[in-house]
């Protein structure tokens, strides 16, 4: 496991480059994250003639809009490795990803919805020991909330299968926990900040937080010694624990 210091020093890493990245290829980030919005929107749409509630509509919205997700993160992977992309890889990455993304995104929801549900239940029944429960799986949750950033990336970058996805997620926001935790509260100032400059939200929000997450991840496989490199993943779980 690294020290705090070293993960804060990494992530701000993480960060400085993601802005970068989204800056020198702003063209790019604005075409994925207005297909991606345009998807959204379209969803959004779709669902609100049969669903009132927005408690059900964000989750569902969140699985729907994951086809389009994947392909962002395949597009900025690939800017990443060095690779000129167009609209094409784009078409590519939902073809090779849609699948494999609804799945992940759909567990992780589902999830989240069950440790949510589980807080509220014991944090709201009477005594300190349901109360002290309900904060424990509060800490579930924060560490669902680590492993998210580095799902659609793992899937991308080392283009594996469902449980190999989660597994890797977990152990590098096991090994590397403030780090995971700067990533996510960067990715997440950059969602609110989206939403509050409602038009940064369908022109920047998808490019910019698919660069993060890339750069996150692949920052992490470079220090594993395992990047790009498929057949030796596996050594992630290895290197994780030391």
């Amino acid at each position: 496991m690294s020290g705090p210091r070293e993960e804060v020093v990494r992530a701000g890493a993480v960060v400085g480059g993601s802005v970068r990245d989204a800056y020198g290829y702003l063209g790019t980030v604005v075409l994925v994250s207005l297909a991606w919005f345009g998807w959204f929107a379209c969803g959004a749409l779709l669902l609100s003639l049969f669903i009132k509630s927005l408690i059900v509509m964000v989750p569902v919205l969140v699985i729907l809009a994951a086809p389009p997700q994947g392909a962002a993160f395949h597009v900025m992977a690939l800017i990443m490795k060095g690779q000129d992309v167009t609209p094409r890889d784009f078409v590519e990455g939902l073809r090779r990803f849609s699948l494999r993304s609804l799945a992940i995104a759909a567990t992780a929801v589902g999830l989240g919805t069950i440790v949510v549900v589980d807080i509220i239940w014991f944090i709201t029944r009477p005594g300190v020991a349901f109360k002290i429960i309900g904060g424990l799986w509060l800490y579930a949750l924060i560490f669902m909330a680590m492993m998210a950033p580095y799902l659609p990336a793992i899937m991308v970058q080392q283009d594996t299968g469902f449980r190999k996805v989660f597994k890797r997620a977990a152990l590098l926001a096991l090994a590397n926990p403030f780090y995971s935790l700067l990533v996510v509260l960067f990715e997440a100032a950059v969602t609110v900040l989206s939403v509050v400059l409602a038009p940064a939200f369908s022109l920047l929000y998808m490019g910019v937080i698919a660069f993060a997450s890339n750069r996150a991840t692949r920052s992490l496989l470079e220090k594993y010694g395992v990047l790009d490199d498929d057949e030796s993943s596996p050594e992630v779980d290895s290197e994780a624990k030391e």
